[in-house]
């Protein structure tokens, strides 16, 4: 039934609409003339048919339908006219028909509408008009409700498509200050209904949709408004000498000499108010997506109209704002619609500043804002029509929803639908078809049916007992956490009266408070209150955030509890969160017992901005015990030398903590120190007295010689060799030398497939030197007694030199101290994948190469592959060595080990801890499956028997696999009304509900159930349901409080259950939380019994599981209804709602005594303390992963609020060096929480082989 609610002025609406093909091109040539021909033929019997079912207001009007030709530029063009009741008299008007006015290229379908008296019989007409001509196309043709035609290569002139509305009904002397007030505003409504971003198939800039929280829609460079950017002939002048002007009469000829446009071209302009029917005609807009949009338009305007009336009706003046201003504006809004920047008018001031300025004082910045206060502005006018609910398609464009970042015109949401197709403007066009007949044709707004309904916020809200302004302003640019936030805020007032000022720090991005603080203060006529930073602290807390973001302060002030007003500061940048770099220069790995030494420890600070001074705390942790070795308070960069403890043998780690303002920022933790007990050298036997022998006896000692142990010595460089002097040998007797002692440190590692080079000559001690050696290896060759061969500068030369040495004599070497040389490892590593795009289920393969650069160290190197995605995961952890290279190989299957759209994988080689080299590859994208291959109905659920007139609940089982992001389906069933639903789903099994109305009549009846995906169908199905006489029993829809619950709370509900007849009724039955994947979450119980012709309301609370967090979920209500005869089934469903995640998590776990590095089979004691929020037990488990394997370490089931539990925790064995990943899950009811409701460590650690 259409609701009648009266206009103030009669309102007439020319719609031009596009006549297209499946492809959406315009229609031409002998083509276009069949269509016209079918078109008109239709339409005469059809509006026929429609007519004849007219609401009675309608009906009482409409005097007659026919058919009639007119000549236009020597033409006969077909127009379906009607004869109709208007206050003026009866007027024929032609309402269905061809509008070939300015276009010589294709023909444009022009709709209109008689002059209607109420938006009851205004939004017949639109819905009437549109049927019969989607009833009246031939087969393959299709309409576009747009400002221009995507497909079109470029502007022509006249193939544009607008909406025109006609005013009417007024006063003649009151038309100058209508068309003034609908003058100053053109800008702002050019704003919210410019709806032709396309052009050759594209946009003009780039689209980005931001989805993580708040969708966000950014159109770089793209024009909103293409038709008014090129259109310069029908509409503007947009010229600031020539603007339409503000009126101060009635006066057609000042009009038509500032607009240089002579009669009857005068009237191609933005507004025009000297019409032939007595109307002003307003051009401007773009024809409308939807008829809610439509109708916003219309209830827009007549609020804006009846307010010009009342003004000066009063006495008062409409605003004359400069063309200049308006023509600024109006480019803005043309290129930017709602994100345009806002020009003021400076000239207004008084009454007409609130043009330039919200209530409060806040300047607009944004036309978006400037839209807000022309909703403030009328707010009145608005209320005392009644016409909130219309202006709702006009809210969510401007202050957005729960899914909605504001703002968003028409144009943005179809950069939208162009973004979420991947460009592809085949589907486009199909979605604006799919749009044009859904809500062309019947209630709803494509964007509110995406996004929601909006989130109204109130400008202003003055008490009854007092009115009140406030002003607020910063002098800050960049403020760091703990600085007070310089600010001043002004109030001014009107009476006596206590109020309470609510200051907080609003985080700009998320619109979320990060600090509030509440001060009262006292309101006097005349007498300003002025609060400043000093007697109202306001500060950014440490670690609200993470990185520099924009934030503003919001004053709120409530008198008598009722948010009075409200104003806001700009824009300001703050840090609160330090950033500091903590080095530990060289940290040992062993000290003797006893040694004294020192860690030169640098902390360093990335933030300036924090100026207070740091504390810094390095401490000595055992399994035992933890020490303070330094505390101190300093300012960054700071050098420190903390002293090493030696005094015990053991093992520690150092940790190195900054802190600021008392809370910790920053860690660093060393690798773990060994002291040691020092270990003596055991001291040899003295050797046998050596005496001169001949060369015979020299030779025997040389036969007899051992065998050389292995080599301790590194292998020393050629100038080294060149150094080392070469002494005068004497020829012995046979020597008898002690076993050598074991070296004291280990032997450096040298590589095992590079042989060992020759030892360089060493000098050979004399007799005393020899007998007091600790560290005599072999006898060296003999040399001649006569000669003393000088040291050879080349290697050439050395190796002449040794041949010419006398076999007699022994060489003896010396042990070499080698803890000085460190063989420093080399390495790269580089790597890519075998494709830059991947289709879902598809494999890509990712190659790595290590090269080693330096083969004297082979290793083993540990090597971690992570695969980075929408999570990071470690795809492979090994140790390696690596003599020249190495190459490693992994496949990556889209949607199995990859969910998200995008991935990259990097792999690092370490070396004792150190990162030698990096690399990664190239960002690989994943591509969703068509839709016909990824969504696929399973089945329907449908009762065979339904009462007439009830509620019928068709539910659809979709399996979506194949999806990369959630994709939007559209579902519709069809009785004697069409119901119609969205759901945005991705991968799974998901049960799709849809309430329709049953079918009034009964016996058997076809119900058509459809499932559409961007405008193509995928699934239709016909049922057979058989409808039962009409039940004196009904139940209405299930209201809820919050359309996105959190996890854990309790959702309200309340529906009504309403008897018709004169006995009493029993109903009973259930009220259930469902998942879109059908499971059944929690219940509540319905008896309840009704009174002849009584009705209930009955309100409940279900409580919504934690583990549910990001789920859709519904309340459906299954109840069964007797009276004392008969009884029926009823079923009733809510709207669909998201369940999002708790303000604070719900349980909480944290470790301490948790080591970085432990060894195999390391024992570890743990203390875990749990606290939960979450009424029902939890079970708590904790387990260390690694790639081949998992260990349990906890397992406990928690009924309290908060425990800690100790337990010994015994490392796992490993074969190679790894990472240990820890892992908390939470159960409740043996459901695992999902990670948004839990606080919890998922921590790494490296676990090493024993040698």
């Amino acid at each position: 039934m259409v609701v009648m609610s009266r206009l103030p002025f009669t309102q007439g609406i020319e719609m031009e609409v596009q006549v297209v093909d499946e492809k959406g091109r315009l229609l031409r040539g002998a083509f276009l003339l069949q269509v016209w021909k079918r078109l008109m033929e239709n339409a005469l019997r059809n509006l026929q048919k429609a007519v004849a079912a007219a609401p009675p207001e309608v009906a009482g009007k409409l005097l007659g339908v026919s058919f009639k030709e007119k000549e236009r530029r020597g033409k006969r063009l077909p127009y379906v006219a009607v004869s109709y009741k208007t206050p003026q008299g009866v007027a024929e008007i032609d309402v269905f028909g061809p509008d070939p006015n300015v276009s010589q290229i294709t023909w444009i379908l022009e709709l209109v509408t008689p002059p209607c008296e109420s938006m009851g019989e205004l939004e017949w007409w639109i819905k009437t008009l549109y049927n019969v001509a989607y009833a009246s196309l031939p087969s393959g043709c299709f309409l576009i409700s747009i400002g221009f035609n995507p497909i079109e290569e470029e502007y022509r002139s006249g193939v544009t498509f607008g909406d025109h509305y006609h005013i009417g009904g007024m006063r003649k002397q009151d038309i100058p200050a209508i068309y003034n007030m609908i003058r100053a505003f053109i800008p702002h409504m050019i704003a919210l209904t410019a709806n032709s971003p396309f052009i050759k198939e594209s946009v003009t800039g780039v689209v980005r949709v931001q989805g993580k929280g708040k969708i966000t829609i950014l159109g770089k460079d793209c024009i909103r408004d293409i038709r008014l950017r090129y259109n310069t002939n029908q509409v503007g002048p947009a010229d600031k000498d020539h603007y339409i002007p503000y009126l101060e009469s009635f006066d057609r000829k000042y009009f038509g000499k500032v607009v240089m446009r002579e009669p009857p071209d005068d009237r191609y302009v933005d507004v025009f108010p000297f019409t032939d029917y007595g109307t002003i005609e307003v051009r401007v807009f773009d024809a409308q997506l939807s008829v809610a949009r439509r109708l916003a338009l219309v209830a827009l305007l007549q609020a804006l109209a009846l307010k010009a009336v009342k003004t000066t009706g009063k006495g008062g003046r409409v605003p004359n704002v400069s063309s200049s201003v308006l023509i600024e504006n109006r480019e803005k809004a043309i290129l930017y619609a709602l994100l345009g920047k806002f020009f003021p008018d400076r000239r207004l001031q008084g009454r007409d500043a609130i043009y330039n300025a919200s209530p409060s004082g806040v300047p607009y910045t944004k036309l978006f804002e400037a839209v807000k206060g022309m909703f403030e502005y009328i707010r009145e006018e608005v209320e005392e029509l009644g016409f909130q609910e219309y202006l709702k398609p006009f809210f969510i464009s401007v202050y957005g929803s729960k899914r909605l970042e504001p703002p968003c015109s028409p144009a943005d949401y179809l950069l939208y639908i162009y973004d979420s197709s991947g460009g592809n403007m085949n589907a486009v066009v199909h979605s604006l078809i799919e749009i044009t007949r859904k809500y062309c044709t019947g209630p709803g707004d494509p964007v509110v049916e995406a996004f929601g309904e909006a989130e109204v916020e109130t400008v202003e809200k003055p008490s009854s007992a007092v009115r009140v302004s406030m002003r607020a302003e910063t002098a800050a640019s960049m403020v760091a956490a703990g600085e007070k936030i310089p600010f001043v805020v002004e109030i001014g007032g009107e009476g006596v009266a206590q109020a309470t000022l609510i200051a907080k720090v609003v985080l700009t991005e998320r619109d979320e408070a990060v600090q509030t603080a509440v001060k009262k203060v006292t309101l006097s006529k005349g007498k300003p209150v002025k609060i400043t930073s000093s007697q109202l602290p306001l500060t950014i807390p440490l670690k609200a955030f993470q990185g520099a973001k924009a934030c503003r302060l919001r004053f709120t002030l409530k008198c008598d509890g009722v948010d009075t007003c409200e104003a806001e500061t700009k824009q300001f940048k703050a840090i609160a969160t330090p950033s500091i770099k903590i080095t530990a220069e060289n940290p040992p790995k062993m000290l003797v017992k006893g040694e004294k030494r020192e860690l030169k420890v640098r902390v360093e600070s990335k933030t300036p901005e924090f100026k207070e001074e740091h504390q810094i705390i390095v401490l000595a942790e055992k399994p035992e015990k933890t020490t303070t070795l330094l505390s101190k308070k300093t300012s960054l960069p700071a050098a420190l030398s903390v002293p090493l403890p030696s005094s015990a043998e053991g093992e520690y780690t150092l940790r190195i903590q900054v802190s600021y303002m008392g809370e910790p920022i920053a860690e660093h933790r060393t690798p773990p120190i060994k002291v040691e007990k020092r270990v003596e050298p055991a001291k040899p036997a003295k050797p046998a007295v050596i005496a001169e022998k001949t060369k015979a006896e020299a030779a025997t000692v040389k036969a007899e010689k051992p065998a050389a142990p292995p080599v301790t010595a590194p292998r020393r460089t050629e100038d080294a060799l060149t150094r080392e002097e070469k002494p005068k040998v004497k020829v012995v007797t046979k020597l008898t030398l002690p076993e050598p002692a074991k070296p004291m440190e280990a032997t450096p590692q040298t590589s095992a497939r590079t042989p060992s080079p020759p030892q360089p000559p060493i000098k050979t001690p004399s007799k005393a030197s020899i007998s007091k050696s600790p560290s005599v290896t072999r006898p060296s060759k003999p040399t001649s007694p006569s000669k003393q061969l000088a040291q050879p500068k080349t290697r050439a030369k050395r190796r002449v030199a040794e041949r010419r040495k006398s076999a007699v004599g022994v060489r003896v070497s010396k042990a070499v101290d080698v803890s000085h040389v460190s063989l420093k490892p080399r390495v790269s590593v580089s790597g890519d994948v075998s494709t830059s795009i991947v289709k879902w289920g598809e494999t890509c393969k990712a190659v790595f190469e290590v090269r080693n650069l330096n083969p004297e160290v082979p290793g083993p190197f540990l090597v971690e592959v992570m695969l980075e995605g929408e999570d990071e995961r470690l795809l492979d952890c090994r140790e390696l060595t690596v003599k020249k290279s190495e190459k490693l190989a992994y496949n990556v299957k889209a949607g199995r080990d990859v969910k998200g759209e995008q991935f990259t994988l990097s792999c690092r080689v370490l070396y004792d801890e150190a990162v030698l080299a990096e690399c990664k590859t190239r960002s690989v994208r994943v591509v969703s499956l068509p839709a016909k291959d990824a969504i696929k109905v399973v089945g329907v659920e449908c009762p065979s028997n339904v009462v007439a007139s009830s509620t019928l609940i068709v539910k659809l089982k979709v399996n979506v696999k194949g999806v990369v992001n959630p994709v939007k389906l559209t579902i519709s069933a069809l009785t004697d009304t069409t119901a119609v639903r969205e759901y945005v789903v991705g991968e799974g099994e998901h049960i799709l509900p849809l309430p329709v109305k049953a079918w009034k009549e009964e016996g058997r009846h076809k119900l058509k159930v459809s499932l559409n995906v961007g405008g193509a169908k995928l699934y239709n199905k016909e049922l057979t349901v058989h409808t039962l006489p009409p039940f004196p029993v009904t139940v209405t829809p299930i209201n809820l409080d919050a359309k996105t619950p959190c996890a854990g709370s309790q959702l309200k509900y309340h529906f009504k259950i309403i008897n018709a007849v004169k006995q009493q009724v029993e109903v009973k039955g259930e009220v259930h939380l469902l998942t879109l994947e059908g499971k059944r979450e929690a219940k509540k119980k319905v008896d309840v019994k009704l009174k002849p012709r009584g009705e209930a309301e009955l309100h409940g609370k279900i409580e919504v599981p934690p583990w549910l967090t990001g789920k859709y979920a519904y309340l459906q209500a299954t109840l069964r209804a007797k009276t004392q005869k008969e009884g029926c089934n009823l079923t009733e469903l809510s709207p669909i709602i998201t369940i999002t995640p708790p303000p604070s998590p719900l349980v909480k776990v944290t470790l301490a005594n948790l080591p970085q590095i432990l060894k195999e089979k390391e024992k570890v004691k743990l203390t875990v303390n749990v606290k939960k929020k979450v009424a029902a037990p939890i079970q708590v488990n904790l387990a260390a992963t690694t790639l081949t394997s998992t260990q349990r370490i906890l397992s406990e089931k928690i009924k309290q609020q908060e425990k800690t539990i100790t337990i010994t925790w015994k490392a796992p064995e490993t074969q190679n060096s790894t990472i240990i990943q820890l892992k908390t899950e939470i159960t409740v009811e043996g459901k695992q929480l999902p990670p948004e409701t839990v606080q919890a460590p998922t921590q790494k650690i490296k676990l090493i082989k024993k040698p």
